[in-house]
């Protein structure tokens, strides 16, 4: 009988894990639509700056450096996470950003760099 006892996990641990379970079906319900399966092959496309595929994105500047460049934007916040899906697939990884309210628009500043040259 104390062999058995021995054998299962402490009542902490399993309401720990209990716990954890909740939370991470929690964070898997936050996830962005689409994203079942996360280890799949992401479709890359060409980058252009001066052809963002997003409506209500428009271009302000272009600043060429190296791998990158410098991106000035306008758009609105529903369009941030798509700008940002477009980038990763267009193989560009934002170094830094600053995003800020002008008007009832967003102005976006992102310095960007090629992903191959990391």
């Amino acid at each position: 009988m104390a062999l058995w006892r021995d054998l299962r996990p402490p009542q902490a641990a399993v309401t720990r894990d209990a716990a954890l379970q909740t939370q991470w079906r929690r964070i898997m319900g936050a996830r962005i639509p689409g994203e079942e399966n996360p280890g799949a092959r992401i479709d890359t496309q060409s980058f252009s700056p001066i052809a963002i595929p997003l409506s209500g994105a428009k271009l302000i500047a272009w600043r060429p450096q190296g791998s990158g460049g410098e991106m000035e934007l306008t758009l609105s916040w529903s369009t941030v996470p798509a700008l940002f899906s477009w980038l990763a697939r267009c193989g560009m990884n934002p170094r830094s950003f600053s995003l800020g309210r002008e008007a009832q628009t967003l102005h976006l500043r992102l310095l960007l760099e090629a992903e191959d040259e990391r």
